[in-house]
């Protein structure tokens, strides 16, 4: 276990906060916020999706990114921006691979009919 001083202390060197993130999910609390805003990598030490929660607030709300985060974990979408998760192809990327990614849909997408009927229709693919 990195102590904590090391990791303020190194906090901007990317190397470093690669190792001691994918050591722990929790230490990228610690990276600078030039690091948590960084695409790549963020993308290349967030295996365990929890980490997400320390992403930028840019990054939750970069569609792009979290096409791909979301692609390795469903779970992922919990940490998108709420705008995000009012993104129909997001979200049912994440609930293709787990009807429970829904719990994380915003409540206007949960009650469109148009998306419910896309949603039924993959379910029902899925299954034949």
């Amino acid at each position: 276990m990195i102590e904590e001083n090391k990791l303020i202390t190194n906090s901007d060197k990317k190397g470093y906060m690669i190792q001691a993130v994918l050591d722990n999910w929790r230490n990228l609390q610690y990276a600078s916020s030039h690091l948590r805003d960084d695409a790549d990598f963020v993308y290349s030490v967030t295996h365990n999706w929890k980490a997400l929660r320390y992403a930028s607030e840019r990054l939750k709300n970069n569609t792009k990114f979290f096409t791909l985060v979301v692609k390795r974990s469903w779970k992922a979408l919990r940490y998108a921006s709420e705008r995000l998760k009012d993104n129909k192809q997001l979200v049912l990327a994440a609930v293709s691979q787990n009807l429970k990614a829904l719990r994380y849909a915003s409540e206007r997408l949960k009650n469109d009919s148009l998306f419910c009927t896309e949603l039924k229709k993959q379910i029902l693919e899925a299954n034949e």
